[in-house]
Parts: structure tokens; sequence; C-alpha cells
């Protein structure tokens, strides 16, 4: 309820932080802006949106696993059981600010799983992690924990020196 309120504030032409006043991080209520002028108040379309993106997370961490090789047998078993965690509450059918960053922390796991695995020990790439976290954080601000934890286990499991590490993210 609070983020389509916040939408329709944003939606009629006020100013987050200033007319608004809610704590409501800068990406999250953009969206919300953007899914009260696509859906407005009707709450089967956000369902439906949430289900899309809750599948596309299932089917991209069962990929990401496959394809890092996190278990011994490739198959969708640990994908299906994200899913199902996924559907347990029913606050997550909700369009929510934790539904978008969470996809961009799955992003950011993909990177961390290609540094440790030696695949891409560019530098620049992790400038990469550092934004997607940021973007993480900028849809839900508790996200921001992620950041140090993300560089202890770079620092400890990378072949790359931690002051390079802690300079490009």
């Amino acid at each position: 309820l609070k983020g389509m309120l916040v939408g329709e504030m944003l939606s009629s032409g006020k100013s987050l932080y200033v007319e608004v006043w809610d704590s409501t991080p800068p990406l999250s209520a953009w969206f919300h802006q953007w899914m009260f002028s696509l859906a407005e108040k009707k709450l089967g379309i956000r369902h439906a949106i949430t289900i899309l993106v809750f599948f596309m997370q299932a089917a991209f961490f069962g990929i990401l696993l496959i394809r890092n090789r996190a278990f011994d047998q490739s198959g969708y078993f640990p994908s299906s059981l994200f899913g199902i965690l996924l559907f347990y509450s029913m606050d997550s059918f909700a369009f929510t600010r934790e539904v978008w960053a969470s996809s961009f922390l799955l992003l950011a796991l993909d990177r961390v799983l290609r540094q440790i695995q030696f695949r891409d020990q560019q530098p620049s790439h992790l400038n990469v992690l550092g934004i997607l976290i940021g973007v993480a954080s900028l849809f839900d601000f508790t996200y921001a924990v992620f950041f140090p934890g993300i560089l202890l286990i770079l620092i400890l499991t990378s072949r790359m020196d931690p002051t390079r590490i802690l300079l490009y993210t």
C-alpha cells in the first residue's frame, strides 16, 4: 500500500523528499511511480509483474548455479527450491523494493562467483560489481550491508591484491 501511495503522489507531480515526506529510496520510488502509471491501483497487474520477476529470478539463479558449476550435478532443483521459497511469503507477492533489489543482488552474485572461480580477473569487472550493489542499495538502503560482506569474500578468496579490490569497488 505504501508503494502505491508513493507512486500515486509522484505521478501527480509531487517531488520526492520535498513534497512527499517518505523514507523510500529514490530508485524504488521511481519504480513505484512507473508502476502506478502502468497499472494504477490494479493489484492483479502488480502481482502478475511480480510473479514474472520471480520467475526470471529463479531461472537466472538456476542458470547462474549451472554456469558456475556450484554443484557436482547440474539440475534445476535449487532454482525450483528458490522459486518455492519466494512464494512462501504472501508479502512477497506485493510489488516491493526488496523484489527489485534482490534482482540486482543476483547479478552481483554472478560477478562474485566469476571472480572467485578466476574466470574474470580483470579489475574493471569489480567496478560493475560495485555498481550492482550500489543500485541494489538504492532500491533498499539496507542492502548496503552486502557491500562489506562481498568485499571480505573477495579479499579472502580472490587472487587479486586486497588494495586493488578496495580501489576498484
